[in-house]
């Protein structure tokens, strides 16, 4: 019986990765030469977070040919657009991935809901892992949801009966120390106690989330129409995109994750109405992210598992 060798997915240090990366890019020409390119060197290196692999496809791609505008054009390039084969990044990424046991595998690519760089605690993201189902729901869920009926602050305190949510609390520690271990989640040394996803795995999650996680981000719609796909169950957006969105949101059929960043109280008249709207035709919502309570709505939401408000702070 053969087993597989675990992928390390550590990161280089900064300084040693640029050089790497300097390596495969310039080949025998000397990067002081080209005092532009090596800032746009150094931008890539941080961007892929010292994943070695990475090093050498950029670097291979960076050498054909020594031109700004081909290497700001690299530069923007996403990890599954940078070719195909045995040697890609993202082959050898999803190579680890591929080890990881089932609901391990859905814990992670869930996590591409949030955008890249999004800074979170373990208690936070294992709530997001409890009211998705990733942990399993027993007798404990359905008791929360009577409960739920009856007042809906509950949802503010836990998810499900005390015993089961210590259960689903626990295998959802395991399965965040497990993440961590193999370097899926990494440590956010800026602020002690939260974590991060390394940029080229979170990638990879989006990657692998076929659009059933789908993020409108307002970088990449501006003012156009935003079309949000059918199979996408888990949707993030910015508040001043709902009205442009929910149309499109109204039709999903099995929305069970709503995330909204931005100030509900600042908005709209319309704008509020028409997250009042959505909110009241989504009868699978299990997981809701808002910056405030819309009482008369949230009362709908009898599937609702968890419940999360958004802190926005304006300087």
């Amino acid at each position: 019986m053969s087993t597989t060798k675990p992928i390390h997915l550590q990161g280089i240090e900064l300084g040693k990765y640029l050089k790497l990366l300097e390596e495969h890019a310039f080949g025998k020409k000397d990067p002081g030469h080209y005092p532009k390119l090596r800032f746009i060197c150094r931008s890539i290196a941080t961007r892929l977070e010292g994943l070695p692999q990475a090093a050498e496809t950029y670097g291979q791609a960076l050498r054909s040919k020594l031109h700004k505008n081909h290497w700001r054009t690299i530069s923007k390039r996403k990890m599954h657009q940078m070719g195909a084969g045995k040697r890609d990044i993202m082959t050898t990424l999803r190579l680890s991935y591929e080890q990881l046991l089932a609901d391990l595998k859905e814990c992670f690519v869930s996590c591409s809901l949030f955008p890249k760089g999004y800074v979170f605690e373990k208690e936070e993201i294992i709530r997001v892992w409890m009211a998705l189902g990733f942990l399993g729901a027993g007798d404990g869920g359905e008791q929360m949801e009577s409960r739920g009926k009856k007042n809906i602050t509950q949802l503010m305190k836990t998810s499900f009966s005390r015993d089961g949510e210590e259960r689903m609390e626990d295998r959802g520690k395991k399965n965040f120390t497990q993440l961590l271990k193999r370097s899926f989640f990494k440590k956010n040394n800026e602020s002690p106690g939260t974590y991060l996803i390394p940029g080229p795995l979170h990638e990879l999650a989006e990657f692998l989330s076929s659009g059933e996680y789908f993020r409108i981000e307002r970088s990449e719609f501006d003012d156009g129409p935003i079309d949000i796909p059918l199979r996408a169950h888990h949707v993030y957006l910015d508040i001043n995109d709902l009205v442009r969105a929910s149309e499109e949101l109204r039709q999903i059929t099995n929305l069970c994750s709503l995330l909204i960043v931005g100030m509900i109280a600042s908005s709209s008249e319309k704008l509020i109405q028409k997250l009042e709207e959505v909110l009241g035709e989504t009868t699978h919502l299990r997981l809701l992210m808002v910056s405030e309570l819309l009482p008369t709505t949230l009362a709908q939401l009898k599937r609702l598992r968890y419940l999360q408000i958004l802190i926005t702070i304006t300087i």
